[in-house]
């Protein structure tokens, strides 16, 4: 019998790579997402052209925070397991509208956990981020940090809903893993990420502003083993766990200039700005729960997750 699995965000960057991955392991798929009457709508139709005429996938298109739809779609299918990716993804867009970013992350959330709960889910896998650590964690970050000094209405959002999730496993015992995703690289990533608008600036022959000094840090992880770890984690079926999934090498901002300028064989024209606020100034997560709980393992090095993107780009002929 197949297992039937909601993936909201299903259309998203992360969300399209996994539905596709888990209707390939011959899953069904119900893939709730919203898709706007913008150029969002055409990139999240875009993004899914290849699965969306597969007879095991459902493509719901509804925003998580309508709590009437959300319950309709628990009640008419048999969800076996819930993953959950959708949320207002824009640390810039939840300081303009932290009312938005509650309304989405939070609100819409418990009505997920509400609706899990009553239609007796499996296992919740919900996507948190690394930026709930803040800009005072202890490196390499840790899943015990306590995660203060949180900078951006949007890391508050995820925090709330790991503590929230927590709740939920003490209340009613649904088991619930958090996977805190360090940045991701691969094909249909957003284009307002750092690294396509890199790419875009470089083949264009325009400046691309730097915020800073360019020796903040990051580890970067390809999409493929991102969606193995997801995965794995499905089938985690015990209690409340946090896990970090992410790289093990960091580099700096100018470092993946200089990797990106090597692959495409042109300098960057570089225009440094003032830091901003909000930056988180090392992204560095330890991944030992993960190798050991999931057996997650990154196979694919920054280098090569780069080069595997601007083949991409260039295929696609993107910029």
């Amino acid at each position: 019998m197949k297992n039937t699995i909601l993936v909201t965000g299903g259309a998203g960057f992360i969300g399209s790579h996994l539905c596709a991955k888990l209707l390939r392991l011959d899953n069904k798929v119900i893939l709730l997402d919203k898709f706007q009457k913008s150029l969002h709508k055409k990139i999240k139709q875009e993004n899914i052209f290849d699965i969306k005429s597969d007879p095991n996938l459902t493509i719901v298109n509804e925003d998580i925070s309508n709590t009437r739809k959300v319950t309709k779609i628990f009640k008419e299918q048999n969800i076996s397991y819930l993953i959950h990716l959708a949320n207002s993804a824009s640390v810039s867009e939840s300081i303009k509208d932290p009312i938005k970013t509650v309304r989405t992350n939070i609100i819409g959330t418990i009505s997920l956990f509400e609706n899990a709960v009553k239609y007796k889910i499996k296992h919740i896998v919900f996507a948190s981020s690394a930026l709930v650590y803040g800009s005072k964690a202890i490196l390499p970050m840790s899943e015990d940090d306590p995660c203060v000094s949180l900078t951006s209405p949007y890391a508050v959002s995820l925090r709330t809903i790991e503590l929230m999730a927590q709740v939920y496993n003490n209340l009613y015992g649904v088991p619930i893993t958090i996977l805190r995703l360090f940045p991701v690289i691969g094909p249909k990533m957003r284009q307002n990420l750092f690294l396509p608008v890199l790419i875009r600036a470089i083949l264009k022959g325009e400046p691309i502003k730097i915020y800073g000094d360019g020796k903040t840090t990051r580890t970067y992880t390809d999409i493929d083993d991102i969606v193995a770890g997801i995965i794995s984690s499905i089938a985690r079926l015990n209690g409340y766990q946090i896990i970090n999934l992410g790289g093990t090498d960091p580099i700096s901002l100018l470092e993946m200039i200089n990797l990106v300028e090597g692959v495409l064989e042109t300098k960057a024209k570089i225009i440094f700005m003032p830091q901003r606020q909000e930056e988180i100034p090392h992204l560095y997560p330890s991944i030992e729960k993960a190798k050991k709980i999931l057996g997650f393992i990154p196979q694919v090095t920054v280098e090569g997750s780069i080069k595997k993107y601007i083949d991409w780009v260039k295929r696609l002929d993107t910029f």
